[in-house]
């Protein structure tokens, strides 16, 4: 039986986690592919968790020229506050949780480069309820591990660096 493109190829993005990131230590936010509603009161992040949920899935690798590539060129963003602003230190991330046909995934975003505001995404074929015990700890809820350390542990678990 031949099976529907569409069902050969069907990616779900499931919710995307920021920790120590965008000024917050760490949230999850569920993406349902009905409804996601994302509201709180002015100044708390919401606009720029959403820029950068556009980002990501842009797959840039920088933040050069920031300003077109955050928010069409709305808002005042510049490459070194960007990336300050998503990457304020070596213990911050930002995880996207994916399915597709083979399963549940994570691509977790890093600042890897400070001096030239570069990224690098690694892919994970394994679900978030595994890769957050990497990050929390889940007695004390805090953030522990630092960029160099993901990068040991995504290639322990036969993930991809993609820089």
């Amino acid at each position: 039986m031949q099976k529907n493109i569409n069902e050969e190829t069907k990616t779900e993005l499931k919710q995307i986690i920021f920790i120590d990131s965008a000024e917050s230590h760490y949230v999850e936010i569920p993406l349902n592919y009905n409804m996601t509603n994302l509201s709180g009161t002015n100044n708390i992040g919401k606009t720029s968790k959403l820029n950068f949920l556009a980002f990501s899935l842009s797959g840039y690798s920088n933040f050069s020229n920031a300003s077109k590539k955050l928010s069409g060129g709305i808002e005042n963003y510049d490459k070194i506050g960007s990336y300050k602003h998503y990457f304020p230190s070596s213990s911050s991330s930002i995880i996207l949780e994916v399915n597709n046909n083979e399963g549940d995934f994570c691509i977790i975003i890093l600042g890897t480069d400070p001096n030239n505001c570069a990224l690098s995404y690694c892919f994970v074929p394994l679900p978030y309820s595994v890769v957050s015990k990497w990050f929390i700890d889940e007695l004390t809820g805090v953030t522990k591990i630092k960029t160099p350390e993901i990068l040991i542990k995504v290639k322990e678990n036969k993930g991809h660096i993609s820089d």
